[in-house]
């Protein structure tokens, strides 16, 4: 930065002369010139000029002004944990946080605004462990309570004064050269300031132009208000009020965070924006007149409290009253002034609150009258009026219209001179009942035990401010699209294609989508079930183990969901025991109608809510696919749920394509199964708008006719959906016969905004679609072998196959993929089935590449082993995924590393030569959700730059990559390995724990215990496999040249396993 103090510049006079003006009694002057000095904040002083590129220092005279103060960043080793049981001591939480990595400290503090509870502190040695624990212990019950996980901030000052009770002004209309220590210095003259802080966005990093000086003692402070309100400093009159006129007593939170060395991730934090940017404090201040308190507060989860916001929005002054709908995601917060309610929305927009950021507006305040109290003609309305009287016709009462005038006692009827009642504000009803704070921002107030009432209904809104009225928010909370795929007939007729199709189609065309898959079995999740009845489980970022048909979505869609997107029976069934075992329905029978078909619309209309791509922000449409056929017993309830669901998403905002299967019997289509199936569902109360048809071959004129007719819809809304080269020209095929142009119909879509950059990044994403997924009939082929345990039902290694798919595409070839039963590579089958046994090594021995895949248990493993150890010697091109990985090592040890006796302790428990374990932090006594779960880092080691594996990842030093698995490679041994060649390159952030083995001298022989097939996407394939079918097809020097470095990303991206791109 310039050197300031040669050069000091000096900021204009005022333009007048402040004789007689207040603040300046008894001959007092004005303060003296202030210069600016030298700027010692400790933050970068320099920027790199979007023009040139050139780094720029920052001078007094320089555009862009003076640098600011950096805003508290987030500790990324420390966590806040929120809503703790009494019972949780500090030993009890540092075990719960100890499953993703070691614990550095804890701490655990009573919390003095919710009263019960206490909150704490967890710091790891390393980051990704505390990533992790954001990510898989975020809303778990511990003792019956939902604990609240987020990142703890560190503050930019080791040491810094408490200002909780000292007297704060609010400065505003500063100019963009003026920063905390030019603030300081220009109040600095009337005597004890304690703190001076200018507001910045953290986005653009530039001054908002409005910041807080806080005093010590009281008169200095109203000196400094009287004679600082309207001088000039910098380029700039000044504008000077009250903070807050009752002081700005501390809270429990940041009392305990201080004694960390932390901050709490307040307002003032600067921990979230909206992604559309902050809008200026001055515009918000100039949309409602002054008499405008009340705030909207918008996209609340259902389990919300005022607990949980009331504290924030205390922060910028006295919180009056709070009237909560926290089951329909609103509340509305009345504000003690205008400028307080102005500040909250400007600071608390975009703020992320349990997992969503907070969308904040004016609410509505009665009309004042130009005496200073309301309007007479509102005084005599009551809710049972057909008409609302007052400055703004045709609207519904304020929300909290008792505030300004004296509470009549009659319904509705809030008359009488504001005078009347203390401070101003009229008789308080519905206030808080709990003793208020010390003063300053209302800290320590309870929050109301009633709730907000809603006043008369069907009323327009047009009195030309920004405020939410009643049906406004109804409107919002209708106004997510849904789409729902139910099947008949059959099951596995191909909902889940259709489903994802769909929504391929949908965000082409620039909508966001999200999908949701209900299962009905009772199963908790699908982490329990055998591949061979139900398929691959497919694992989610969170660790969550759902469905395939979530794999279908991510793939599509490149999204990614949570585990609440999976909907089984059993969680729901599990959630309202849990509610009644609490008390909440308050000792009303608990039954399937309502409480079971309500809690699963609830769940669909909160998870709906929750972003799943780059840009965070909410889906515009909802994809529901109903597993299972409509008419089995189990679906029933979620059946009925849905069908209320309907009703109350409304018209235009509800969708239901109805898939079903068409035989072909002696060369006949038959339409029979298709009408019953619709007569079906037609009579649990769901109406088909689409039929869409499964079939071998197109559908004749006269069949789509006849399923119109006796379907009783039109024919355009019959979908012939027939059997297709490869899957992902599904889409293509559906666009074709016009579903796109229908689903715009029928869900109103073009009623929705769409910014030019959208609609360019779906027409992009469509183009590529296309060319990416080109008839493959003219390509040269590509052999790999799947050695594999459950190769009888090929959906229980789906992720793998789609991966490899994606690979072959992208390196232009057909994928000719071979199935080979591991058990046939034994000695054993040589007896037993010498035929199979002699196909089966003919296959190994014939492909271009061998891929061994996960799997569990002792079967086969003898098989894998052998298919490892030819690849290995023959130089075959060789994939280990996670169980693949381990015989891999198995293999090494055995034959190179002298290890004869090599095994795993999940075949030979009492093995001496154990070359892999059970992690020791797993529980051996229950199965389910209980292995290595979820997205986890795996860093590269020192020394592995000539990996191929890791040039695939564009040179990364670490990727983020999904695991499931309860064994590793045991550290015992992991010396005599790497001695022998063995290298392991990749391992997990402790370094202890072995994630990516890869052969050297080898043309492409790589392990890996995580597993990539889940974040390959049709457009940006998997890495490990990319390289994988390269190397089979020859081919990957040249993909290597394709990959990008680190370097050429883009900033701030970081790389996963698939360095996927966001359209």
């Amino acid at each position: 930065m310039a050197d300031n103090g040669t050069n000091a510049a000096q900021l204009p006079p005022p333009p007048q002369s402040n004789q007689g003006a207040p603040g300046y009694e008894n001959g007092q002057k004005p303060p003296p010139p202030l210069h600016i000095p030298q700027n010692n904040n400790p933050i970068p002083t320099a920027i790199t000029s979007p023009l040139s590129g050139v780094d720029q220092a920052l001078s007094p005279g320089s555009a862009g002004g003076f640098g600011r103060r950096a805003a508290p960043e987030p500790n990324k080793r420390a966590l806040y944990i929120g809503g703790l049981d009494q019972r949780v001591t500090e030993d009890v939480l540092r075990q719960i946080f100890e499953t993703t990595g070691h614990v550095q400290n804890v701490k655990i503090i009573p919390d003095k605004n919710q009263k019960g509870y206490n909150y704490g502190f967890v710091e790891y040695d390393d980051p990704g462990a505390a990533e992790r624990a954001m990510q898989t212990l975020n809303g778990r019950r511990v003792h019956q309570s939902e604990i609240r996980v987020n990142w703890a901030y560190q503050s930019n000052t080791t040491s810094k004064e408490d200002t909780s009770n000292h007297f704060h002004i609010f400065v505003g209309d500063l100019s963009n050269e003026v920063n905390d220590e030019i603030l300081s210095q220009a109040f600095a003259a009337f005597g004890s300031v304690s703190e001076a802080r200018v507001m910045w966005d953290m986005k653009t990093g530039r001054s908002r132009g409005y910041g807080f000086v806080a005093f010590r003692d009281r008169p200095d402070a109203e000196k400094a208000l009287s004679s600082m309100d309207g001088e000039w400093l910098g380029s700039r009159a000044i504008r000077c009020n009250w903070a807050n006129q009752k002081g700005q007593p501390s809270i429990a939170q940041q009392q305990a965070m201080q004694a960390m060395g932390m901050t709490p991730t307040t307002p003032f934090g600067h921990h979230q924006f909206p992604a559309h940017g902050m809008a200026s404090y001055e515009v918000i201040l100039a949309q409602t007149p002054n008499w405008q308190t009340t705030v909207y507060v918008g996209n609340l989860t259902p389990y919300t409290t005022p607990n949980d916001v009331v504290p924030l929005f205390q922060n910028f002054g006295f919180v009056v009253e709070s009237r909560f709908q926290a089951d329909r995601g609103f509340a509305f917060i009345k504000m003690e002034s205008h400028e307080a309610a102005a500040m909250a929305i400007c600071q608390m927009n975009g703020y992320n609150v349990n997992g969503r950021p907070l969308k904040c507006s004016w609410g509505k305040d009665k009309t004042p009258n130009a005496a200073g109290g309301f309007d007479p003609a509102q005084q005599g309305y009551s809710p049972q009026s057909a008409t609302a009287p007052g400055a703004y016709p045709g609207t519904p009462t304020a929300y909290f219209p008792q505030y300004g005038a004296q509470y009549s006692g009659q319904p509705g009827n809030y008359g009488g001179p504001a005078a009347q009642s203390p401070a101003g504000y009229g008789a308080q009803p519905m206030a808080y009942g709990g003793p208020q704070s010390a003063g300053g921002y209302g800290r320590g107030q309870q929050p109301p035990s009633g709730q907000w009432q809603q006043g008369p209904q069907g009323q327009a809104f047009n009195n030309g401010y920004g405020g939410y009225q009643v049906e406004h928010i109804l409107a919002e909370l209708a106004n997510m699209k849904y789409l729902l795929v139910s099947g008949g007939v059959i099951s596995g007729v191909g909902k889940g294609i259709i489903a994802s199709s769909s929504g391929l189609l949908l965000k082409s065309s620039g909508y966001r989508v999200t999908s949701i898959k209900i299962d009905p079995y009772l199963g908790v999740d699908a982490g329990l079930m055998s591949p061979l009845e139900h398929g691959e489980c497919f694992v989610l970022d969170d660790g969550g183990e759902t469905d395939l048909d979530l794999g279908n979505y991510e793939r599509y869609l490149s999204i990614k969901l949570t585990k609440a997107h999976n909907i089984t029976t059993g969680k729901i069934y599990k959630h309202v025991i849990e509610k009644e075992r609490r008390g909440d329905y308050l000792g009303k029978t608990v039954q399937v109608v309502p409480h079971i078909t309500d809690g699963i619309q609830k769940w669909i209309e909160d998870v709906a809510k929750i972003p799943v791509d780059e840009s965070g922000l909410e889906p515009d449409v909802c994809i529901i696919e109903l597993g299972g056929t409509v008419g089995d017993i189990e679906s029933m309830p979620f059946v009925e749920a849905l069908v209320q669901l309907r009703h109350r998403a409304g018209r235009g905002n509800f969708v239901n394509i109805h898939v079903s299967y068409v035989p072909v019997i002696g060369q006949e289509q038959k339409t029979k199964p298709t009408q019953h199936a619709v007569k079906s569902v037609r009579s649990a109360g769901l109406i088909p708008d689409l039929v869409a048809c499964r079939c071998e071959l197109p559908l004749d004129d006269a069949t789509v006719a006849k399923i119109a007719h006796h379907c009783q819809v039109d024919l355009e809304q019959v979908v012939a959906v027939r059997d297709m080269e490869t899957i992902y020209q599904v889409p293509m095929l559906l666009h074709e016969q016009g579903l796109t142009t229908s689903l715009r119909s029928f869900l109103r879509l073009d009623q929705l905004p769409l910014s030019e950059d959208r609609v360019t990044q779906g027409k992009n994403l469509w183009k590529t679609w296309n060319d990416t997924v080109m008839p493959q009939r003219h390509l040269e082929t590509v052999t790999v072998a799947l050695v594999g345990k459950y190769i009888e039902l090929h959906d229980a290694y789906l992720s793998v196959v789609k991966a490899l798919e994606h690979s072959a595409m992208h390196c232009k070839r057909k994928l000719n993929l071979v199935w080979v039963d591991s058990e046939h590579l034994e000695e054993s089958a040589r007896q037993t089935d010498p035929a199979k046994f002699h196909k089966a090594w003919h296959e190994v021995c014939t492909a271009s590449g061998i891929l061994c895949p996960g799997g569990f248990g002792t079967r086969g493993i003898e098989g894998k082993i052998l298919a490892a150890k030819w690849a290995r010697e023959q130089k075959t091109p060789y994939l280990g995924v996670c169980l693949g990985m381990q015989v891999a090592v198995i293999e090494y040890a055995r034959h190179i590393a002298g290890i004869t006796k090599a095994t795993s302790e999940e075949f030979d428990a009492q093995a001496e030569e154990k070359a892999i374990i059970f992690m020791p932090e797993i529980d051996k006594t229950t199965m389910g959700g209980n292995m290595r779960l979820g997205s986890r880092p795996t860093f590269f080691q020192d020394g592995s730059e000539w990996s191929k594996l890791r040039a695939l990842y564009g040179g990364a030093s670490s990727v983020d990559e999904r695991h499931r698995h309860r064994y590793e490679v045991n550290p015992e041994y992991i010396d005599r390995l790497e001695a022998a060649g063995l290298n392991f390159i990749g391992r997990d952030d402790k370094g202890e724990r072995m994630e990516i083995i890869e052969l050297k001298d080898h043309p492409f022989f790589v392990g890996i215990q995580y597993h990539p097939e889940y974040l390959s996407r049709v457009l940006k394939p998997s890495p490990c496999f990319l390289g994988f079918v390269a190397a089979s097809a020859g081919c990957l020097d040249e993909v290597l040249k394709e990959v990008k470095t680190p370097s050429a990303q883009s900033s701030g991206e970081g790389i996963n396993g698939t360095n996927q791109a966001s359209f």
